[in-house]
């Protein structure tokens, strides 16, 4: 079973679709290329998201601009073609034009359910949003398909299933496929919500999304039912449990993933050579995910900058002048000095993975390829679903009470002494709070390469538990009030909207000048 999974998972071709020769491409101008590629550098640090997503929103953020005036597919697919060329997310004179048509067909496809939503009277802004999250994902899977990464979750699901059939017997041999499915998806790929919910419509609702965008009219409830049938399956709760429990075996599938992107499936014919290439393999992505520790730290400070330090001085300081009269130094100044120190402590202390690692690593890419290896890294082991009692939980839950009481009465306390007043002290809790729960975040870019088991250390856990309500604030802000957020909302209406208008005229004029340029050169 697992070889043909295997065998499956190298058939299928991965990568951005190129034009063939002689083939008419999508092609833009380079110096407007240049204003569009900068301004998403800057519209990209104040949402602060995984680089592997950028596409995907950007996406969604342009077909919500260009949406707004009317639904026409026709209108819209090319100008949105052209302005992910312009922003550098696809590389310019390369995509063959027919990717407009594509394009077309799909957005025609979702328009018609929200067409059809609304004569069934359930189109609302939250059924609306997500058809035009789907439609985005839709589209960047023409612009990078992924049906080999799709493929990989299957094998990784099949690898991981007797583990899973060991320790929950019981549970239905669908619903434990099905979650387990959804954890290594999770697992390897990273996804946002809106990808997740692409990749179920996909699995579970194929026939739907194969439908003509005539028929999908008289079937939009369906696509309603299949909303909430789809975020049913990702809260349920065994898929959390398998997402912890598995997380360490990533690292294993995303470097065979590597060496047959990058060598070709040959390379799996030769145990020793295929040591080899996990051996190079593991040195570039320890060194590579080191480099982005680094540049997504500063990117999380310029982010956090950007949307809160701005506001919080827009408030700190009209608060310092109107209670006592001039501005106190030491609390604005600790504000500014604390959250990125907070933040360079836990991300650059973080171990790097050593040699043992790497062994470990290339064990378990020998049992995913060859079935007959013995195995030591992917032994079927039972996992404890184990429930704690009312009893219990109420008690625990209580002690975690009265230590987030502590935890966080100890950094008033703390904040007192140093003269901060009720709005910088809360002003830099929040912050110190997002720095922490980013920076826990980053340490895990590192964290994910390592497919040993660390032992925990009963000091770090006895510390962490003191600093737990405050990442978890943090995690709240991060994923809530993140999203009311004054800049990108100003960015987006204010500015991108003028903006991108300007990017189009100034490239049709661009366009015309050189077709007044080639006819005179043809007179």
């Amino acid at each position: 079973m697992l070889h043909n999974r295997i065998e499956e998972y190298l058939l299928q071709k991965s990568g951005e679709p190129k034009a063939k020769e002689g083939e008419a491409t999508v092609v833009v101008s380079d110096a407007v290329s240049v204003l569009s590629f900068y301004y998403e550098k800057i519209r990209n640090v104040m949402e602060y998201a995984d680089d592997h997503l950028l596409r995907q929103m950007a996406i969604r953020r342009i077909l919500g601009r260009r949406s707004m005036f009317g639904q026409d597919a026709g209108a819209i697919a090319g100008p949105l073609v052209r302005e992910l060329v312009r922003s550098r997310y696809v590389a310019n004179n390369t995509l063959p034009q027919t990717i407009i048509k594509d394009v077309e067909r799909i957005l025609t496809f979702y328009f018609a359910i929200l067409t059809g939503l609304k004569r069934e009277r359930l189109l609302d802004n939250k059924h609306q949003d997500w058809v035009l999250h789907m439609a985005s994902c839709a589209i960047d899977e023409i612009l990078s398909p992924m049906t080999a990464e799709e493929a990989l979750a299957r094998v990784m699901a099949d690898v991981l299933m007797p583990s899973l059939e060991k320790s929950s017997p019981s549970t239905d041999p669908r619903v434990k496929k099905g979650q387990l499915l959804i954890a290594c998806y999770r697992i390897l790929f990273r996804p946002n919500i809106h990808r997740l919910q692409f990749f179920l419509l996909k699995q579970s609702f194929g026939a739907l999304l194969s439908e003509s965008p005539q028929g999908i009219l008289a079937r939009a409830r369906e696509c309603a039912d299949a909303h909430k049938a789809v975020d049913a399956a990702i809260s349920y709760p065994l898929n959390g449990k398998l997402q912890r429990t598995f997380r360490r075996f990533r690292v294993s599938f995303i470097v065979l993933h590597t060496i047959v992107r990058r060598f070709g499936k040959s390379a799996l014919d030769d145990a020793s050579a295929l040591d080899e290439h996990v051996s190079k393999v593991c040195e570039k992505m320890y060194a590579l995910q080191r480099g982005r520790l680094i540049g997504r730290t500063v990117r999380a400070f310029v982010y956090i900058f950007l949307t809160k330090m701005v506001l919080g001085f827009s408030v700190e300081i009209p608060y310092d002048l109107f209670s006592v009269k001039h501005v106190k130094m030491q609390p604005l100044i600790l504000n500014v000095v604390i959250p990125p120190v907070i933040l360079a402590l836990i991300s650059f202390t973080v171990r790097m993975p050593g040699k043992d690692n790497t062994l470990a690593i290339a064990q378990a890419v020998r049992e995913i390829v060859y079935p007959d290896t013995k195995q030591t890294i992917f032994i079927p082991e039972k996992i404890s679903f184990r429930k704690r009692g009312m009893g219990l939980s109420i008690v625990f839950n209580m002690l975690y009470g009265v230590l987030s009481a502590i935890s966080i009465g100890l950094f008033a306390w703390l904040l007192m002494k140093f003269d901060f007043n009720i709005v910088s002290g809360i002003i830099l809790f929040f912050f110190l709070s997002l720095v922490m729960f980013f920076g826990i975040t980053l340490r895990k870019m590192i964290n994910d390469l390592v497919i040993v088991r660390r032992r925990e250390r009963f000091l770090w856990l006895f510390i962490s538990q003191f600093f737990d309500p405050i990442m978890r604030l943090g995690q709240w802000l991060s994923f809530k009030i993140a999203r009311i957020n004054v800049l990108i909302f100003l960015f987006d209406m204010l500015i991108e909207l003028p903006f991108q208008a300007f990017v189009d005229i100034t490239e049709e004029w661009f366009s015309f000048m050189k077709e007044k340029k080639e006819d005179l050169e043809q007179r």
